[in-house]
């Protein structure tokens, strides 16, 4: 057996190749859309601190981040999907914030100029919100104070706030 392989190896089992491996999770789930949205906050989060120039504040930077176009939908298919159908039903849901509102009234005028194309008559509506979800989206729908905490939270050097937390501790 050994001398079959010698000199090359021997073929991997389909249950450690990459591939087989990345799509035992949903391709739309919620965690997996998150990871994309956060590496598109941080390319934003550059964008918009060109556009601020300096000095600037990290709210003003995620005041302007929150207005920004997005390469797609950054949103789970499963929502988008429920959304999508609900408006077909004729229900129009309302958001808290206006931000979520905008991104997903442009979710449906993209799934209808979509849907209107030719050679998507056929499609089924799951397949038209794939498609949809692809498309650029005119904002990335979250509050700018939200994207402030994500900011501050998880890509800010936390080192220079070190004192603070020894100074403060009982």
């Amino acid at each position: 057996m050994i001398s079959n392989f010698v000199g090359k190896l021997p073929p991997c089992p389909a249950v450690f190749r990459r591939d087989k491996t990345e799509s035992m999770r949903h391709k739309g789930s919620i965690s997996q859309v998150n990871l994309e949205r956060n590496k598109e906050l941080l390319r934003l989060y550059k964008t918009a601190q060109g556009i601020v120039g300096s000095p600037a504040t990290v709210n003003r930077v995620c005041q302007i981040m929150a207005n920004l176009p997005t390469r797609k939908f950054y949103l789970s298919e499963t929502y988008a999907l429920k959304y999508i159908k609900d408006r077909i039903n004729g229900k129009k849901r309302k958001f808290r914030h206006e931000n979520k509102q905008t991104l997903y009234n442009a979710l449906w005028t993209s799934f209808l100029r979509v849907q209107g194309k030719k050679g998507n008559e056929g499609l089924s509506i799951e397949r038209l919100v794939d498609i949809t979800l692809e498309t650029p989206a005119p904002i990335i729908g979250l509050s700018p104070t939200y994207i402030t905490n994500f900011i501050l939270r998880k890509h800010l050097n936390i080192r220079q706030y070190s004192h603070y937390d020894k100074k403060n501790r009982p």
